[in-house]
């Protein structure tokens, strides 16, 4: 469940580089576009929830 909540805030986040797919898009830090359908914050704290699940 946590999974997909981190890749639905992804997604949410940044649609076009389709949820955590954006690893392998190169320079996936500069953004393809500006619009961001959730705010950051929203974004952070499921990568936060997703992180500490995975990081035992």
């Amino acid at each position: 469940m946590i999974r997909l909540i981190d890749w639905l805030a992804h997604l949410l986040y940044e649609p076009a580089l389709l949820g955590r797919g954006s690893a392998r898009v190169p320079n996936w830090r500069r953004p393809l576009h500006s619009i961001h359908l959730i705010p950051s914050g929203w974004l952070a704290r499921a990568c936060a929830a997703y992180d500490r699940r995975h990081s035992d």
